[in-house]
């Protein structure tokens, strides 16, 4: 049997069994975050107050690519750690790297304690379709992100007194992502989904075991006359590990995707 996380919707804003209301926040250095508090061993994210950004597709693209960096992909990090509380975060740096896929193929994440302050390295490579049409890029397909795993920072961490809930996946982080889109519109487009919009679909993360079948392969998005099912990719590994100790990697949808997907599934039926 499979299972999976539906997201419905209740008094106007999606549910999920995982990440539930808040809004939006930017962070010091000015990259979007989505402010997360937790509940029962799991990251709750703020995503759906009053206090909504109104980010259209090209401002989330800058959630998934900055420059030489994926403010999305070190935010997964920080959701993957599920420390005890969001205070926590402040234990650890992450820094992400983008690469092209031959970089990417071969940079691995690494992290190093200073004094209280974990830095923590990932590495990213962000898919997008190439379509001569367009001058402008479409929305990215999809974020591989190489990332730490909760164990292998919970080794370095716990001494210095920070507790961990339980391990969330890659799924949790997709969720987090669609939430981050939801939150992006203006309201008529909100409501639009809402009223017309079909429902999105989180089934487990499918595991590889090798780390060339997981870089060799992509998330799965499905569209069905139900609505989008999702299925990000997760290679993993244990502290023990000699080769690749302690890694958690995800093929990751990007928030902008999840956008697009929104303001068209929205629109069905509206008549010109």
């Amino acid at each position: 049997m499979v299972t999976r996380s539906e997201v419905f919707f209740e008094d106007g804003y999606p549910r999920s069994e995982v990440f539930f209301e808040g809004f939006t926040e930017k962070s010091r250095d000015g990259y979007p975050r989505v402010k997360f508090f937790f509940e029962d061993g799991y990251p709750r994210s703020e995503v759906f107050s009053g206090m909504v950004t109104r980010e259209p597709i090209q401002d989330l693209r800058a959630v998934t690519e900055e420059m030489a960096r994926s403010p999305w992909s070190e935010m997964s990090q920080e959701i993957l750690a599920n420390t005890a509380t969001q205070d926590d975060w402040r234990y650890m740096n992450v820094s992400d790297h983008l690469h092209d896929s031959t970089s990417f193929a071969i940079e691995n994440p690494h992290m190093t304690l200073q004094l209280q302050t974990l830095n923590i390295a990932t590495q990213s490579h962000v898919t997008r379709p190439a379509d001569p049409h367009y001058y402008e890029p479409q929305t990215a397909f999809e974020i591989a992100a190489k990332m730490k795993s909760q164990e292998e920072i919970k080794e370095e961490l716990e001494p210095l007194g920070v507790l961990f809930n339980r391990p969330v996946t890659c799924k949790e982080v997709n969720m987090a992502a669609f939430e981050k889109a939801f939150s992006s519109p203006v309201d008529v487009v909100r409501d639009r989904f809402t009223e017309r919009g079909r429902n999105i679909t989180f089934f487990e993360d499918v595991v590889d075991d090798f780390a060339t079948s997981w870089l060799a392969s992509s998330h799965s998005l499905v569209y069905t006359d139900a609505g989008l099912e999702v299925t990000a990719r997760r290679f993993h590994t244990g502290s023990s590990n000699p080769d690749l100790r302690g890694m958690t990697w995800c093929k990751l949808v990007p928030p902008e995707r999840f956008l697009e997907y929104i303001m068209v599934d929205g629109l069905k039926g509206t008549k010109p």
